[in-house]
């Protein structure tokens, strides 16, 4: 390939002016003879982090600030440096903060301040080099007096921080030195040039005194180099560095600039250079065209043979459509966005060839996989959704087996390439319509929506593509709102009208019944999705009202009984006021525990209101609601009325909405896997049905980073080995609109839609030994509690997440008992139960707890289960000496890590094990591997993921001796020590 012209044409300098710096002691030299900061106040609050003055790394001057934290992750927890003396800004005027930063790893920290901490420049990672960065803001009057601070949320070895700037405008200028020193720094240390041509790249210079004799030398590359003498003034100095590139390949490239006083030099800088050639990347993309026909005939010839090429055609077909896509960026100037794509076609490019030619060859074959047929619907049975397949080397059998689907949502191109997707490996999508295009205008019903499903459902099953579809309740016609005024409330969330009122109800019912009759009996339709992302906080309005006062009678009996209950003195049922769940802080109460339970159910009921109107018509069609899945276990959302065991008692099918987040290198791990995992077996714990993420959000909206293809293959991957069966992915579009909630989609992502793929194929190859993962029962449960969720808060939240991690990493099978299994008898079915720095748990719940024949684990200090669900006390001294034993714990103190330790004999000691230890080569125990185990037909299987961001080496372990296995999915045996990259899956049969 040819390299391009790359050269260096000028270099100008303009004087500058910086304007003034409102930060007093900025660069943290004013230290008191104590050692104290002056001007700054620290706090480490809940955490153990430390804020100290450091004498031996400084941007400028003789200190900066370092900050170190080891406490975890929390709500709440953090420490804080803040200046003591707040600054007076102008409303509606543009301030711009800087500062610099030096990390490998600062966790999670940021710097900012304003009302609610609003305005947060979050702190990077920076390769260990001192990087400037900035945020401009413009405040409101309530941020006038501006609070400047920095705040450590996370462990971190230690970040720096020196030469903080906040001042007018909207553009950092240059931050003085405190030492008075020359200083020359680029503005950006890495920097990427778009386009073909000329170029320009800028540093930052300060003189303290004048350079008369100034001789700058420019290089990038080993052979372009440019030099050129000026003389120069005291003061701010802006140097442009001007060249042109064409054709430029965009590997990184140093860009070194010195300054020189004659002969001697003062001052060196360096950027990272990476250009983004359009005529590059034309070429690039021509070349992965031209080899596309060669690469088909190859998969044509493979197919005659009678071999199944379902994997080397998820690659093919990823190549096939996003050269097109890559050249269409280019088209649009998304030039960096056509780079990355360039580069994982490449590969793929590269390895696709391998492969091909090894299997012409003889050297490899292609694993046969099953299809789903899309001549019938799958059932759901257990985790699973159980459907005839066929396998290409037995065509006309059709065999009944479990069907893992995965997919895309949820717009017009799902819908436009629903023939495409059995070559990218992909086997479900998810489509919408709602209410008001049946019912577009009062008195008029169109059936359009329903033909055009129709089709889509024809479509489908022809290409062996299951369709769920999204009802839509939130698309709710004007007309009526416009007919019925008191149907426009105030609330949160998609369904903009009030549930509560019977017009509303009625109106849904009928949309149902219409749109529901046609569409039943057709085999592609997977399920229906009843509501997207449904919260029920909505202002009091007369029917709710009317609702919350019947449900307080039905629980209570009589108002003498609540009074006595709640502490209150309230003469009848219709004085007590209907709490406003628009106000995110409702103070723990016995009112505000009973809203929240009176919410929680009667959003289930609204809910089993629609399904019941679909059984009504098609009892064998299954329902769900895509939930987010945060709003069933965080704290603060238990507001929105939404429940895991009750949104169950309508479902067929364990439905979500959630989130798992590429890392980028942040935090202990390399991806966001607990909330997945944690909601996943919470839902399987209430209900034994799939879990179907019917919005998968495994990539942020807007993300323009690169995103690494073993992120989405672990997200899906996990996910299923947690229960869920279903999945269709948030979003399958692409866009030209950097603030579209569609840009940095998966559709702009080669490497990612092939790991989609693959991996759809894998869990479809290997359906039975992913089912019996999810079939083992658990052996340990936590303990769910609604109560806690109220009145313990972030005490409650915090040990349990921190639990659910640790025994992740002891390789047990985690379940979970509710509050509410326990009120109606049901005893936990697990010989350990874990209770998690909980205090407030039902009087009902605690009955049923003391007839518990199994080990009660107390997680946390004092007296946990001491109060009922109303705040009242309850004596537990004598039960719990006699039926429970503790682990002390602290919120916002405890680790997770000292939980896992602490776990590691508590365990051992209750008779809890894995069929298989997972341990590091020297024989001890190892953090950060997920595993979970089963017992087959076949041996022992055992699924194993890397949640750390390095590689580790590791063994299997049984019965106290080393063991080995079968890796299922390349299907080689793995010798007795093997590693396992960040995020890579080994799913092992042991015999």
């Amino acid at each position: 390939m040819a390299q391009g012209i790359l050269r260096l044409s000028n270099l100008k300098v303009e004087q500058v002016t910086a304007r003034p710096n409102l930060v007093p002691n900025c660069s943290f030299e004013q230290v008191s003879s104590g050692g104290t900061l002056i001007g700054w106040q620290w706090d480490k609050r809940n955490t153990d982090s430390t804020c100290t003055v450091d004498e031996t790394q400084a941007r400028s001057g003789k200190r900066s600030l370092k900050f170190i934290n080891n406490t975890p992750f929390g709500a709440h927890v953090y420490g804080t440096l803040w200046l003591a003396e707040p600054i007076r800004l102008q409303a509606g005027k543009p301030y711009t903060l800087s500062a610099y930063i030096k990390s490998d790893d600062p966790g999670i920290a940021w710097i900012g301040g304003g009302a609610n901490w609003q305005f947060r420049l979050r702190i990077p990672p920076t390769q260990g080099k001192w990087q400037r960065i900035s945020m401009t803001f413009v405040p409101s009057e309530r941020d006038t007096n501006f609070v400047l601070r920095i705040v450590t949320e996370s462990p971190t070895k230690g970040f720096w921080v020196d030469d903080v700037k906040l001042e007018e405008g909207n553009e950092a200028t240059f931050c003085q030195p405190y030492d008075e020193r020359v200083v020359l720094e680029p503005t950006q240390i890495e920097r990427n040039v778009e386009g073909d041509g000329e170029f320009t790249l800028t540093f930052d210079l300060f003189l303290p005194e004048p350079l008369p004799k100034a001789l700058f030398r420019v290089q990038i590359g080993r052979t372009n180099f440019l030099q050129k003498s000026l003389p120069l003034q005291q003061g701010t100095w802006r140097v442009l560095v001007k060249g042109e590139a064409v054709g430029v390949d965009d590997s990184p490239k140093m860009l070194t600039l010195q300054l020189f006083d004659g002969s001697k030099r003062i001052a060196s800088a360096e950027t990272i250079v990476r250009f983004f050639s359009p005529q590059n990347a034309s070429s690039r993309l021509n070349s992965l065209r031209r080899k596309l026909s060669a690469l088909k005939s190859r998969l044509d010839s493979l197919k005659g043979k009678g071999m199944d090429i379902s994997y080397p055609l998820v690659t093919f077909t990823v190549l096939e459509n996003f050269v097109n896509y890559a050249e269409e960026d280019l088209k649009h100037s998304e030039t960096r966005r056509a780079f990355m794509q360039i580069s994982d076609m490449e590969a793929m490019a590269k390895r696709l060839e391998r492969e091909l030619s090894e299997a012409l060859a003889g050297r490899r074959n292609f694993p046969e996989v099953p299809r789903w047929t899309g001549t019938e619907r799958p059932k759901v049975v257990g985790p699973s959704f159980v459907a005839p397949v066929t396998f290409p080397s037995r065509p006309s059998s059709l065999a009944p087996r479990p069907v893992f689907f995965v997919g895309y949502g949820h717009f017009g191109q799902v819908r436009a390439d629903i023939e495409k997707f059995p070559r990218y490996g992909i086997n479900i999508i998810q489509i919408e319509f709602g209410p008001n295009s049946v019912f577009p205008s009062e008195g008029v019903v169109s059936e359009e929506p329903i033909r055009e499903t129709l089709s889509v459902l024809d479509r489908a099953a022809k290409a062996g593509v299951a369709v769920n579809l999204l009802i839509s309740p939130h698309y709710f016609p004007r007309w009526m709102l416009e007919k019925y005024p008191h149907l426009r409330k105030r609330r949160e969330g998609f369904l903009q009208f009030c549930l509560h009122a019977p017009e509303s109800q009625d109106l849904l019912k009928r949309y149902i019944a219409k749109v529901i009759p046609p569409l039943k009996d057709h085999p592609a339709l997977h399920s229906i999705c009843l509501t997207n992302e449904p919260v029920n906080a909505e202002e009091p309005c007369e029917f709710a009202l009317r609702d919350w006062h019947d449900w307080l009678r039905n629980r209570h009996g009589n108002i003498q009984t609540l009074n006595k209950r709640w502490g209150t003195n309230f003469a009848r049922f219709e004085d007590i006021p209907l709490p406003n769940p628009l106000n995110p802080t409702l103070p723990p109460s016995p009112q505000s525990i009973e809203f929240v339970r009176f919410n929680q159910e009667w959003f289930a009921n609204w809910h089993k209101m629609l399904a019941d109107v679909i059984k009504a018509i098609a009892p064998d069609l299954p329902v769900h609601a895509k939930a987010m899945t945060w709003t069933m276990v965080n704290d603060p959302d238990v507001r929105y009325g939404v429940d895991a065991e009750l949104f169950a008692s309508f479902s067929d099918i364990n439905g979500n909405d959630s989130v798992n987040f590429y890392s980028h290198g942040i935090g202990e791990f390399a991806q966001g896997w607990l909330l997945n995992a944690m909601a996943y077996d919470l839902q399987r714990s209430v209900k034994d049905a799939p879990v179907f993420n019917s919005e998968n959000h495994i990539i942020p909206d807007r993300e323009t980073r690169y995103v690494p293809p073993e992120h989405i293959r672990a997200a899906l991957w996990q996910g299923a080995v947690y229960g869920q069966s279903a999945t269709t992915i948030w979003v399958w579009e692409r866009t030209f609109d950097p603030k579209s909630d569609f840009a940095g989609s998966i559709m702009h992502r080669p490497a990612c839609a092939e790991a989609a793929g693959l991996t759809c194929l894998d869990l479809n190859r290997l359906a039975e030994e992913v089912t019996a993962l999810q079939k083992a029962p658990a052996q340990v449960a936590i303990l769910h509690s609604v109560s806690s969720l109220v009145w313990d808060g972030g005490r409650y939240t915090d040990c349990r997440n921190k639990l659910y991690t640790a025994l992740t990493f002891t390789g047990v099978k985690v379940g979970f008992v509710t509050e509410r299994q326990l009120e109606r008898g049901i005893e936990p079915d697990v010989p350990v139960l874990f209770v998690p720095n909980i205090v407030h748990l039902s009087d009902a719940a605690f009955e049923t707890l003391k007839h518990y024949k199994g080990h009660i684990v107390l997680v946390g200090n004092g007296n946990l289960l001491s109060r009922n669900e109303y705040g009242i006390a309850r004596n537990t001294g004598q039960w719990a000496q006699s039926k429970a034993e503790q682990i002390g714990f602290e919120c916002g103190r405890t680790s997770w890590r000292d939980l896992w330790q602490a776990l590691s004999e508590k365990l051992k000691a209750l008779g809890v094990k894995p069929l298989v230890e997972v341990r590091d080569e020297k024989g001890a125990r190892i953090w950060g591997v997920a595993w979970r185990c089963v017992e087959t037909p076949r041996g022992v299987v055992i699924n194993l993921c890397n949640y750390r961001h390095d590689p580790v080496k590791v063994r299997l372990w049984s019965n106290g001796e080393k063991i080995t296995g079968i890796d299922l999915l390349g299907g080689e045996k793995l010798p007795r020590s093997f590693t396992l990259s960040p995020l890579q899956i080994r799913l092992l049969l042991v015999r």
